[in-house]
């Protein structure tokens, strides 16, 4: 693919200067091979249904990636959850879908009132939902096909591995069944959950690596939790 290309005129020699600086310009740009990321400075806008990050979102720094099998892959990144460039995103969420802090409530702010609105008919319909399970929603404002709630478990409760496990795998099921492609979660229950890291980081790597979809992404921001993560991929 050529960028900036310009359009000559039928005599070279009737061609602008403006033109032939511009073509010029163009030569300089360098060609990005097929599935290579966008180098920082460069707005890059995802197709195929891939959500748009935002303008003047930085490049989320790669800490890890693993081919899990052909065609799906499991990415440990640091930066934003808000601006993955993936399908999908998925939520730190409590049975009541109260998204009111943490990184519920980052969410929901820069979602904008419909996603708490959705949710709060959801539960009145169905109830609180249950630790382990996970639902999805529309994402608002967010450049997301949807939001996917996942309801991990809160430290002392009993089998927080297993729970946790249970509510991502319930979350990448739902994200496969509506067809999308790609998923990032952040460090569920390891906030204001207070699960210990080392059972998170193994419930994040055993729910990735058992999902069918063609990419997940662990997208991180603190560094304890960074160095649970990568602790426990070097077993």
């Amino acid at each position: 693919m050529i960028y900036g290309q310009v359009r000559q005129e039928s005599s070279f020699q009737g061609q602008t200067r403006d033109a032939r600086a511009q073509a010029r310009h163009a030569e300089k740009r360098p060609l990005r091979q097929a599935g290579e990321e966008p180098q920082a400075g460069h707005r890059h806008r995802p197709v195929g249904g891939a959500a748009r990050r935002r303008e003047g979102a930085k490049t989320p720094e790669i800490l890890a990636q693993e081919e899990v099998a052909p065609g799906r892959s499991f990415l440990v990144v640091r930066g934003n959850l808000l601006e993955e460039p993936v399908d999908a995103i998925v939520n730190a969420a409590n049975g009541h879908l109260a998204h009111g802090g943490g990184v519920a409530g980052i969410i929901s702010r820069a979602a904008g009132p419909s996603l708490q609105e959705e949710s709060d008919r959801l539960v009145t319909a169905r109830g609180p939902f249950a630790t382990g399970s996970a639902v999805a929603t529309t994402a608002g404002r967010l450049p997301f096909k949807g939001v996917i709630h996942a309801v991990g478990p809160r430290y002392g409760e009993g089998d927080e591995e297993k729970k946790l496990v249970q509510a991502l795998s319930a979350a990448f099921s739902l994200a496969v069944e509506r067809g999308w492609q790609s998923v990032s979660f952040p460090a569920v229950s390891a906030g204001i959950f207070s699960v210990p890291l080392d059972i998170c980081a193994r419930a994040y790597l055993a729910a990735a690596r058992a999902s069918r979809l063609s990419k997940v992404r662990l997208c991180l921001r603190d560094q304890p939790v960074i160095d649970a993560v990568l602790k426990e991929l070097k077993r």
